[in-house]
């Protein structure tokens, strides 16, 4: 529960910096939406691709043992609808059962191509949700995800170095 209270503080700062103005702004859209994979936006769907990414993280965690992906998409999105939020996460489980997880990653970095700012946010939200199950998953499956991730976001190796080293001082204990 303490790694999800690092996460939550994480999402919090990053909020509160206007990292995340675009979840924000989509929240609505999302709510609106008829279908919350397609909510009609641009901005919005470039914020369902980094919530996929999120899930593809989390997502082979025991639900017994990892943190609720639905409370990590509340700590991203704030006011985003419980139903919605279920539908998203059911949404995104069918489509990793369906396509599987190299489909999905080639998905999610198209649709985040042309936005390097938002792509690297969205690889820092990755990361800091792969903190959360540091101690219960294999940490060669974690890097191998995250190195996929930041290939099809067209991170360099450097820039994701990078990106990894602020977010695991931003999700240190002291937060320093």
């Amino acid at each position: 529960m303490i790694e999800m209270e690092r996460f939550e503080r994480f999402a919090a700062q990053a909020r509160e910096a206007r990292e995340l103005a675009a979840f924000a702004r989509a929240t609505r859209t999302l709510n609106e939406a008829d279908d919350v994979l397609q909510p009609g936006t641009a901005e919005a769907e470039r914020v369902v691709a980094a919530l996929e990414a999120m899930f593809l993280v989390a997502s082979g965690q025991d639900e017994d043992e990892a943190p609720s992906f639905r409370r990590i998409v509340g700590a991203v999105m704030g006011e985003l609808d419980s139903e919605r939020a279920d539908e998203l996460v059911e949404s995104l489980a069918g489509n990793l059962e369906d396509e599987g997880l190299d489909i999905r990653l080639k998905w999610v970095g198209e649709a985040l191509q042309g936005s390097r700012p938002f792509a690297e946010q969205t690889f820092k939200l990755c990361v800091a949700v792969a903190s959360l199950f540091a101690e219960a998953d294999d940490p060669s499956d974690q890097d191998e995800l995250l190195t996929g991730l930041s290939e099809e976001l067209g991170l360099t190796d450097d820039r994701a170095d990078e990106l990894r080293a602020l977010v695991d001082a931003a999700m240190r204990p002291d937060g320093a």
